[in-house]
């Protein structure tokens, strides 16, 4: 029975049911302060899915996103679409990156 309990628990967690590919473009900016850890969380609780970074400027990014070659972008705010949803989800401090 406790056995039987595991195997059960062990299909119940999410990291069981995502699989597939995640297609996500970033700046440079982002690429070099914080991919690492925005990879680093996802691929520990999802092992399945494979995260597929892409490192282009904003206007490409956008692009690839309208014509769906990546799920989701991380760009300064700058583009404005009613089709996507956009979600503030860090900030740069430029004063400090250049000191």
């Amino acid at each position: 029975m406790l056995r039987l309990r595991d195997d059960v628990d062990a299909l119940m967690r999410p990291s069981r049911f995502a699989r597939g590919r995640f297609r996500f473009g970033v700046t440079e900016m982002t690429a070099l302060t914080w991919l690492p850890a925005f990879v680093s969380a996802p691929r520990a609780a999802y092992p399945e899915i494979d995260l597929e970074p892409e490192v282009e400027s904003s206007e490409t990014l956008f692009a690839h996103l309208q014509r769906e070659l990546v799920d989701v972008i991380v760009v300064p705010e700058v583009f404005s679409d009613p089709q996507f949803a956009s979600v503030p989800v860090g900030q740069v401090d430029m004063n400090r990156m250049l000191t």
